[in-house]
């Protein structure tokens, strides 16, 4: 009869088998635990060292790195003392911000006559307090986005005023300052281009999309408000264009030479015209625009 120790043993079950290898893996994390490589000699150490500034020359001290296998200490990077560091700080956000008015000057370009870019206002027959006041409304009325600006402050501007007071001009420099100065997406509507893109866009069926345009574009601004006349369409879409902006404290500037009733009596219809004007005196910030010096413009 055999021995006990020859009787061959009982298969392992699952369980135990599992058990197993999981016993055998956690020996061999707990292995490379206790055996890590020890960490790597240190090569170099932080000093203090005297050093000039390659700007202005000036002597200061600076942490620099002392390598064992050179003999001298040596700053990291491109080191300058502080004032230095600050003006290049300042030459970079200039610089940025000189691009920025660059690219949003060629954006104003675009929308802009060429025979109206370069306006001089010192030279605008209106006179220097009204385009004092005009760049005073560009500089804080409010637009989409701003926060702190005057509560007591319009966003709609009318400029009004018999023909040859620089009124068309005066507008577009407040337009450049809203798009160059302070980023305002904006579109430009001379006489008779409303009227047409109207037109064309009831000929198309696309009255509705042209309408959200002008309706919720950052900035607008209607020249000649007034000067022709307008179809019935033409009229109940302008009409309804300016009340949705006012009402919505949009961001407009206007121009016309006709104020009141005299400008009221230039729609076809009477109580639209009158509602118009009503809205008006209510929302905009209203200049009177008038040749001190005589001109054109």
């Amino acid at each position: 009869m055999p021995k006990d120790s020859e009787l061959p043993s009982a298969p392992l079950t699952q369980a135990e088998r599992d058990a197993a290898q999981l016993a055998e893996a956690v020996a061999r994390f707990n292995a490379r635990k206790t055996s890590a490589p020890p960490p790597a000699p240190k090569r170099w150490t932080t000093v203090q060292v005297n050093h000039a500034c390659p700007d202005c020359g000036t002597v200061f001290q600076t942490p620099a790195l002392k390598w064992e296998h050179k003999p001298q200490p040596e700053p990291v990077g491109h080191v300058v003392c502080q004032p230095c560091f600050q003006a290049i700080g300042e030459r970079a956000a200039a610089e940025t911000k000189a691009r920025i008015i660059h690219q949003r000057t060629r954006a104003f370009d675009e929308i802009c006559p060429p025979v109206f870019r370069d306006t001089n206002a010192d030279r605008l027959p209106c006179g220097r307090p009204t385009v004092s006041a005009v760049a005073k409304w560009a500089a804080t009325c409010p637009t989409f986005g701003t926060s702190n600006a005057p509560n007591d402050v319009s966003p709609q501007l009318l400029l009004h005023g018999p023909t040859g007071t620089g009124k068309t001009r005066l507008a577009l420099l407040a337009l450049k300052h809203l798009v160059s100065q302070r980023g305002c997406p904006a579109r430009l509507s001379m006489p008779g281009e409303f009227a047409r893109d109207v037109a064309d866009a009831y000929r198309n069926g696309e009255e509705k999309r042209l309408h959200h345009q002008f309706a919720h574009v950052e900035v607008l601004m209607l020249d000649d408000l007034g000067k022709e006349r307008l179809t019935e369409r033409v009229e109940a879409f302008l009409f309804e264009l300016l009340d949705h902006r006012l009402s919505w404290r949009r961001t407009t500037i206007l121009t016309t030479n006709h104020v009141g009733a005299d400008l009221a009596a230039k729609f076809t219809d009477p109580e639209r015209g009158a509602a118009l004007v009503r809205r008006l005196k209510e929302f905009c910030h209203a200049l009177p625009v008038v040749a001190h010096d005589g001109g054109a413009s």
